[in-house]
C-alpha cells in the first residue's frame, strides 16, 4: 500500500501496476479493428466509382471522336447513309464498340445517336451521344 495525504486526509492506495488490464486490450483491438474495416470498404468503395468514372469519360471522349467524323461526312454529303461510314477504332481501348443511328426527321433534318458499349466489373455500361443536323 501507498499512502499520499489529500488535504489533510490520508488515503491509502493498494498497489497497482500500470499498464492495461485483457478486457481494456481486447475492446481497443476490436476498436481498431472495426474502424481498419471501415476505411478498406470506403476505400474499395471510392476505388470502384473512379474505375466507373473513368470508363464513362473515356466513352464520352471516344463517342464524341465518332460524332465529329459523322459530322464532317454529314457535312460533306447530307444525305449519306452512315451505315457505310468506316470509322478507325484501331486505337481504342479492348473492349469499346459503337454503333450509329440516323433518323431523317425531314427533308431539312436529322438525327444521329453514337451508342459506346464496353464492360466494366459491373456488366455492360452504355453511353449514348446524339445530335441533330440541318442541312446546309
Amino acid at each position: 500500500s501507498r499512502l499520499s495525504d489529500h488535504g489533510g486526509v490520508l488515503m491509502i492506495h493498494p498497489n497497482r501496476t500500470r499498464g492495461l488490464s485483457l478486457p481494456e486490450i481486447l475492446v481497443a483491438f476490436l476498436i481498431v479493428t472495426v474502424a481498419t474495416l471501415a476505411l478498406v470498404s470506403v476505400r474499395t468503395f471510392l476505388l470502384k466509382g473512379q474505375k466507373k468514372a473513368h470508363g464513362q469519360q473515356l466513352a464520352t471522349t471516344l463517342a464524341s471522336s465518332v460524332m465529329t467524323e459523322v459530322e464532317a461526312a454529314i457535312h460533306e454529303d447530307f444525305d449519306r447513309n452512315l451505315a457505310d461510314l468506316d470509322i478507325d477504332t484501331t486505337d481504342w481501348p479492348d473492349g469499346y464498340e459503337y454503333e450509329l443511328f440516323q433518323t431523317v426527321e425531314g427533308p431539312q433534318l436529322q438525327r444521329t445517336d453514337v451508342l459506346l458499349r464496353w464492360r466494366d466489373e459491373q456488366g455492360t455500361q452504355e453511353y449514348r451521344l446524339w445530335t441533330k443536323f440541318a442541312r446546309n
